[in-house]
């Protein structure tokens, strides 16, 4: 399942709300397949949010082709069975999000 959604997301071309919807279900499957039912709960909680805030970001330069990246590397890692690498790519990939809107919000003041 994760990745098939990866797959689907490396359409050349894909539109932002299609690349986003595929964004929360790998996020989903992510928080299910993790086996920690407050996770999947707290994500359930939260998707709607998540979706208007991605929404949102996902214009910014590069920011869909590094979001896919970061994907591609996290169900890489999951799918090996390698806990540590998935671990240390999905804190990067928040991590890189973070400082890319810190960066955004300087911008514009």
């Amino acid at each position: 399942m994760l990745q098939s959604i990866v797959t689907a997301a490396e359409v050349p071309d894909i539109s932002e709300p299609d690349f986003v919807a595929l964004d929360g279900r790998l996020h989903r499957q992510v928080a299910e397949a993790s086996g920690y039912p407050l996770l999947l709960h707290m994500w359930d909680s939260i998707s709607t949010q998540f979706e208007q805030y991605s929404l949102r970001v996902i214009g910014m330069p590069g920011r869909l082709e590094r979001a896919h990246a970061d994907h591609c590397g996290i169900v890489d890692a999951i799918l090996d069975r390698d806990h540590e690498s998935a671990a240390r790519h999905a804190h990067d990939h928040v991590a890189a999000v973070q400082l890319e809107l810190q960066k955004a919000s300087r911008t514009r003041r």
